[in-house]
C-alpha cells in the first residue's frame, strides 16, 4: 500500500496524466428457516504477526522511496505532490487496514481496541459541544522512521512530511469510518516535532453556523415523498400510490439541503413514502454528498435491484436501512400490505451486502430453502401443534441438517469461488405453493 502511494507521488511529480468468509443468508419460500450466517475466515496468530510485519516492511520501503525523491526533487516539490494524493492515501490505507483485519479474522468492533493498544491512545469526547481529542503517545510509523534514520542516516524532515500530510489524512479517513457523521480533524501536535500526536475532532462541523450553539442536529430524517408502493398498516404519513401536487421540486430540495448545511453537517436520512419513487432521488443524494453530508436512506427494498444498488453507491449514498418485520414472509407481507414484498426486502439486503463486500475476503451467498420441518410452524400458527404438524403431512419435508449441509458446502468452496444462490427444495416441492401432498 505504501509503495503504491509513493509511486503515485512520483507519477504526479513527473506530471503524469494518470488519475490520481462467506456470509450465507437463507430466506423463506413456503415454510421458512430464517436467516443463517456462517463465516469461513479462520483467526490464526501467525497471520496477525505476518500482516503486521508486512505493514512495517511496506512502511520502511516507503520511507526509503520518499527519501530518494526528496534528494532528487527537493522537499518543496515532494510536499506539493504528497498534498495532491493525501486524501487518496488516507482512504486506501484505512481500507487496507480493514481488509487486513478481515483476512486475519479481527471483527471491526475489536479493531478499535487493537489500535488503542498499539498507539497508547488517550482520548476524550465532549458530547455537549460535539468535540474532543485523541492523543497518540506511540506511533509505529514514526518508530520505523527513527529506525531507518539511525541505521541508514535518513533525514527526519521526511518524517515530518509524513506526519503533516499522510498521517493526518489516514486519521481523517479512520475517524470517518468509525464515526457515522461528518467530522473535521485538526492536528495541533505531531509526533515528529512534539513527541506525541494529537488530533482534535469536531462532529458535524460547519463554518457558517455560530460556534457557541449548545445543540446542533446530528441526524435529520426527511420524508422526500409521500408516494409509496406498499400499504403498511402502521404508516404515519398516509402515503399513497401517487405523489402530492405540492411536494418539493428538485431545486427546492437542493435549497433545503443548503439550509441544513448552514446549521450543521448531520446524517441526512431520506425517507418517505418510498424515496426511490422520486425521479430525481439520485440527483438529490449527489447534491447532499457533494456538500459534505453523510447520506442515508430508509427504503422498503422493492426497487433496489443491481442497477439501483450501483446508482446509489455512485451518487454518494452512505447507508441504506431496509425494513424487515419478520423472519416469516407471510407476517411481513401482511404487515406491509403487499404479497411478496418480504422477498424483495431480503434480496435488496443481499445485493447491498454483496456490493459492499465484493473487494474483501467475505463472500455473500443466498440459501433459499423450501419447506423445512422446524419450530417456525408453531410460531406461525401461534402454538397450535395440530395445525403445525399438518404442514408436514403427506410428503417428506427437508430437515435442518439438509440446510446446514448446504451452508457448509457453500462456505467450504475455494477462496476464488462465490456461490451467489442455492435453492434447496424437498422432492415433493416445485416452488412456493407447488407441493405434491399425498395424504
Amino acid at each position: 500500500m505504501f509503495f503504491r502511494m509513493f509511486l503515485d507521488c512520483l507519477y504526479l511529480i513527473c506530471h503524469s496524466n494518470r488519475p490520481v468468509v462467506a456470509v450465507v443468508e437463507g430466506n423463506v419460500s413456503g415454510g421458512g428457516v430464517g436467516l443463517v450466517a456462517a463465516c469461513d475466515l479462520v483467526l490464526a496468530t501467525e497471520n496477525v504477526v505476518f500482516m503486521r510485519l508486512s505493514q512495517e516492511y511496506e512502511t520502511i520501503k516507503g520511507f526509503l522511496i520518499v527519501e530518494r525523491l526528496a534528494d532528487e526533487l527537493g522537499l518543496e516539490q515532494l510536499e506539493h505532490a504528497m498534498a495532491r494524493v493525501q486524501k487518496k492515501f488516507g482512504d486506501e490505507t484505512v481500507d487496507s487496514a480493514f481488509n487486513v483485519s478481515l483476512k486475519v479474522g479481527i471483527p471491526k468492533a475489536k479493531l478499535q481496541k487493537l489500535m488503542f493498544s498499539d498507539h497508547f491512545i488517550e482520548h476524550e469526547m465532549n458530547m455537549k459541544n460535539l468535540g474532543g481529542f485523541m492523543r497518540f503517545l506511540n506511533c509505529p510509523i514514526h518508530g520505523s522512521h527513527q529506525y531507518v534514520n539511525k541505521e541508514l542516516g535518513t533525514s527526519m524532515e521526511t518524517s515530518q512530511l509524513f506526519c503533516k500530510r499522510f498521517c493526518r489524512a489516514h486519521a481523517q479517513s479512520m475517524f470517518e469510518k468509525f464515526i457515522p457523521f461528518p467530522v473535521a480533524v485538526t492536528q495541533p501536535m505531531r509526533m515528529a516535532t512534539d513527541g506525541k500526536c494529537e488530533f482534535r475532532i469536531k462532529i458535524a462541523p460547519t463554518s457558517i453556523s455560530p460556534t457557541n450553539e449548545k445543540y446542533v442536529p446530528l441526524v435529520v430524517s426527511w420524508n422526500v415523498t409521500l408516494k409509496c408502493n406498499l400499504k403498511c398498516a402502521h404508516c404515519y404519513i398516509n402515503a399513497a400510490e401517487t405523489e402530492l401536487a405540492d411536494e418539493l421540486s428538485t431545486d427546492a430540495a437542493k435549497m433545503l439541503i443548503h439550509q441544513i448545511t448552514e446549521v450543521s453537517r448531520p446524517l441526512l436520512i431520506l425517507s418517505g413514502g418510498e424515496p426511490l419513487m422520486r425521479d430525481d432521488i439520485y440527483e438529490i443524494i449527489r447534491y447532499g454528498a457533494d456538500r459534505g453530508l453523510r447520506m442515508g436512506m430508509g427504503s422498503n427494498g422493492m426497487l433496489i435491484d443491481d442497477e439501483a444498488t450501483k446508482k446509489l453507491e455512485d451518487a454518494g449514498m452512505g447507508t441504506v436501512a431496509i425494513s424487515l418485520d419478520s423472519s416469516i414472509a407471510e407476517h411481513h407481507d401482511d404487515f406491509r400490505g403487499v404479497k411478496g414484498c418480504w422477498q424483495y426486502a431480503v434480496d435488496a439486503i443481499t445485493k447491498g451486502l454483496r456490493m459492499d463486500l465484493f473487494d474483501t475476503p467475505i463472500r455473500v451467498s443466498t440459501v433459499d430453502p423450501g419447506l423445512v420441518e422446524t419450530e417456525f410452524s408453531l410460531v406461525r400458527f401461534h402454538g397450535d401443534k395440530e395445525r403445525a404438524a399438518q404442514t408436514y403431512q403427506g410428503y417428506k419435508p427437508l430437515e435442518g441438517r439438509d440446510i446446514a449441509e448446504a451452508v457448509v458446502w457453500v462456505a467450504s468452496r475455494p477462496e476464488h469461488v462465490q456461490v451467489a444462490e442455492v435453492i434447496v427444495l424437498p422432492t415433493a416441492q416445485a416452488g412456493v405453493g407447488l407441493l405434491d401432498k399425498r395424504v
